[in-house]
């Protein structure tokens, strides 16, 4: 989480009002001091663009592993859109 927050280019304090919580709320979640609940996981991934890293931490790999996975992915779906 603190991930997508760092490459949004957010600080924890605007992360916290753009989730309706405090500072320190979002220094837990980040260090996995406090539970997080999905609907506030899938938010907070949102609002920082990073889906990918969503996927990556659902399914439980790490994003460098996902990352070639989604640039084929992103290859072959744009490959057959063009041929459509």
């Amino acid at each position: 989480m603190k991930e997508a927050r760092k490459r949004a280019g957010f600080t924890q304090e605007y992360m916290a009002s753009l989730m309706h919580r405090s500072r320190s709320s979002v220094v837990k979640m980040e260090r996995d001091q406090q539970a997080i609940e999905v609907n506030d996981f899938v938010r907070w991934m949102k609002l920082t663009n990073a889906q990918d890293l969503m996927v990556a931490a659902t399914l439980g790999m790490d994003i460098t592993t996902l990352q070639p996975v989604i640039e084929v992915l992103s290859k072959l779906v744009t490959g057959l859109i063009i041929l459509l």
